[in-house]
């Protein structure tokens, strides 16, 4: 299949569940709590988090880690659900790192890994997200495997179904969540719930510039509510990796791709003033 054919596949396939997402470039901004995670680890938290965002960039939107999350207890997920909203706060996504692999040839650990991350699809539909990022560790018993992913991601995507929240798979580790892999995975599923979460910096990691981007092509048609925004990333011995964020914006722009833009700073340095010059260079190209 040519590939101008299969993105106008996937464009007429993967239709999006029910939202609005707003249209000024600044409103289309969420900030991730991971690159604020030494800040949040000595105390501050997610609903101070939240207002310290809009409070430096205006920006009403976070993207929470699973660690920061105080408990799972339903009244802590009521409680910090209706302090952001008090606050004029919204969760564009949570991401969540979890153990298992949803590949791994044994049954039993698939479906533990399985249910370990529906209970974070619950905690989205309690705190008011419209997805989770589910991660993917690599199995130490195989290497990626498309069919037992998919399987796995599709019982993930009915529980998401019944709930109203999205499952969304990262281009993150290279060796389980290659971007490729990522794509043919959520394919395979063919499922609304089931979408890519793009990052722009992370296929950069084995370091060839082609692939990196390529990457992004392959991902944005399968992405529906978020991406991150990231232009350095750390590589082997020391080194720094980074992507062209604006030819990164091109690719968003060509996918017609609606949803939030996560600023996610993850280098050496201040992540506010890391943060801050994504904030801009971002602002900019959506525009």
């Amino acid at each position: 299949m040519l590939r101008r054919e299969f993105l106008s596949l996937a464009a007429s396939t993967y239709l999006a569940p029910r939202f609005v997402f707003p249209t000024k470039p600044i409103d289309r901004l969420s900030v991730a709590s991971y690159p604020f995670r030494e800040f949040i680890e000595h105390g501050m938290n997610l609903v101070e988090f939240g207002k310290r965002v809009k409070k430096e960039w205006g920006i009403h939107n976070i993207e929470p880690l699973n660690t920061h999350f105080r408990s799972t207890e339903q009244d802590y997920l009521a409680g910090l659900r209706e302090d952001l909203k008090s606050a004029g706060i919204g969760i564009a996504n949570i991401a969540a790192d979890l153990p298992g692999s949803l590949y791994d040839p044994d049954d039993a650990v698939r479906a533990k890994a399985i249910e370990v991350r529906k209970k974070w699809i619950d905690v989205a539909a309690k705190v008011g997200s419209p997805s989770v990022r589910l991660n993917d560790p690599p199995s130490k018993k195989s290497g990626p495997d498309a069919e037992r992913a998919g399987d796995s991601c599709k019982k993930l995507g009915a529980y998401g179904a019944e709930r109203g929240i999205v499952v969304n798979l990262e281009n993150d580790n290279p060796v389980s969540e290659d971007a490729f892999f990522i794509a043919k995975v959520i394919r395979q599923v063919n499922s609304p719930y089931v979408r890519a979460l793009p990052d722009f910096c992370n296929s950069m990691m084995p370091g060839n510039e082609k692939f990196a981007y390529d990457a992004m092509r392959a991902l944005f048609p399968l992405a529906w509510n978020v991406c991150h925004v990231k232009e350095f990333e750390s590589g082997e011995k020391g080194t720094v990796l980074s992507v062209d964020v604006a030819r990164v914006f091109g690719i968003l722009r060509e996918s017609k791709f609606r949803g939030y833009c996560s600023m996610e700073f993850d280098s050496e340095g201040d992540p506010f003033q890391g943060t801050a010059a994504l904030i801009q260079k971002s602002l900019k190209y959506l525009a």
